[in-house]
Order: structure tokens, then C-alpha cells, then sequence
């Protein structure tokens, strides 16, 4: 059921998605292959984890509400970060990249993981936790005016 809560979360959880993968695009100290379609594909996993997420359980505005923010914004990267490891496996499991199918399932975690790790710089994760401090909030505030 679509609330003004699930509405809130999504566009704010789209523009964190956003300004988090451009910031990542210009600190990535390695070419991860994402090219310019992070940012389209960023703010959509945003929107998506952010009306799941974040819209099922927005608290009223207070602390509850920061804490759900945060919380999301982590299962969104998490989420952001396995989604773009699957699609780098896709990529090479159609160029004929793997012998085995346990070496394809290993390599997918291995650069979903890389891309989390390659995340954790101080200019990305501020982003990520005040947006999504910031986002619960305002999530908060939306579900406890308009429910």
C-alpha cells in the first residue's frame, strides 16, 4: 500500500543513492567496469530499498526514525553491492570467463565484496550515514504527519 512515508523514503533513498555513487565513481581507486550507468542504477536501488526498507518501518521522527535510516541505507549498499557483483558475473559468464560454476559463484562474491570494501572511504560514508539519518527523519516526520 503506497503512503506518503514509502513516498518520502524513496526519493530521499534515490538522491543518497545518487550522490553516493558519484562520489564513489570519482574516489574508486581501481576500474570497476560500472562505467556511467552507476548513477541511473544507484538512484533506483535507492528508490527501491528506500520505499521497502525504510517505508515499512519510519518511526515518528525521533531517534527510531535516524536509526531506520541508517540501518537501511546499509542494506541498501549491501544490496547495491551484490546487484552490480551479479552483473559483473553476468558479464563474464558470457564471455566463457569461468571453468566451474563454484569458481563463477566465488567470483561474484569476490567483487561484490571488493565493491563494498572499495566503498569505505570517509567522503562515501558520510554521504551515506547523515542521508540516511537525514532520510529517516524526514521519513519519520512524513509518517507521523500524514498517517
Amino acid at each position: 500500500m503506497p503512503t506518503a512515508a514509502k513516498l518520502v523514503a524513496g526519493i530521499c533513498f534515490a538522491i543518497i543513492g545518487f550522490l553516493a555513487a558519484l562520489m564513489f565513481n570519482a574516489t574508486a581507486e581501481t576500474e570497476t567496469g560500472l562505467g556511467p550507468s552507476i548513477l541511473t542504477s544507484a538512484a533506483i536501488i535507492g528508490f527501491l530499498c528506500g520505499w521497502v526498507v525504510l517505508g515499512r518501518r519510519p518511526g515518528l521522527g525521533g531517534f527510531e526514525s535516524v536509526a531506520s535510516g541508517i540501518a537501511a541505507v546499509i542494506a541498501s549498499l549491501v544490496f547495491a553491492c551484490i546487484l552490480y557483483g551479479f552483473s559483473n558475473f553476468m558479464s563474464g559468464l558470457m564471455h566463457g570467463a569461468y571453468a566451474s560454476p563454484m569458481q563463477a559463484l566465488v567470483s561474484w562474491l569476490r567483487v561484490s565484496v571488493l565493491l563494498f570494501v572499495q566503498t569505505v572511504t570517509p567522503s562515501v560514508w558520510s554521504i551515506l550515514v547523515l542521508g540516511g539519518a537525514i532520510a529517516g527523519r524526514l521519513t519519520g516526520i512524513a509518517n507521523f504527519r500524514w498517517s
